[in-house]
């Protein structure tokens, strides 16, 4: 059983065409690209609620935080979302 494919290593020697080297760390970078791009998204994805565990008074507060409502509107909307 070889670890590295002998193509691979042929390669890594400069004896497997001359892109190939290129062609492998280009299969690196990408690999690591999309990883590190996974891993953005789901810290993102945690820190903004889009898992969808966001409830109806969390959305006000967040609403209220952000200025889109006044105070009245605020305490009026979350007695109502208590009261039902």
């Amino acid at each position: 059983m070889h670890l590295i494919p002998p193509v691979l290593f042929l390669g890594l020697l400069g004896l497997g065409g001359p892109f190939l080297g290129f062609f492998i760390v280009l299969a690196v970078v990408s690999i690591g690209l999309r990883i590190y791009m996974l891993s953005t998204w789901r810290r993102r994805s945690q820190r903004t609620g889009r898992a969808g565990n966001v409830g109806p008074e969390e959305i006000l507060a967040r609403r209220f935080a952000r200025g889109d409502i006044d105070e009245d509107e605020y305490r009026r909307r979350l007695a109502a979302l208590r009261n039902h």
